[in-house]
């Protein structure tokens, strides 16, 4: 079952690009790990942000009528 998985992993890491990127260290691995979570957290917020302010807009524009004309 493993031997499997490891010649998967070696054909994987055998191909291209994939095979240049070979962590060295713990500390550069966390730093990268931790750079995407807070990436992920940041666009999440963001996203989060312009949803909430999109629908505020939608439920004002409900409630005053279509604008015609900008103002």
């Amino acid at each position: 079952m493993f031997t499997g998985l490891g010649v998967a992993a070696w054909e994987r890491r055998s191909c291209g690009a994939v095979s240049q990127y070979q962590v060295r260290e713990w500390t550069p691995w966390h730093r990268h790990v931790t750079t995407c979570m807070l990436a992920l957290a940041f666009l999440s917020v963001a996203r989060e942000r312009a949803c909430r302010l999109a629908r505020r807009r939608l439920v004002q524009e409900v409630d005053d009528g279509p604008a015609l004309w900008a103002e």
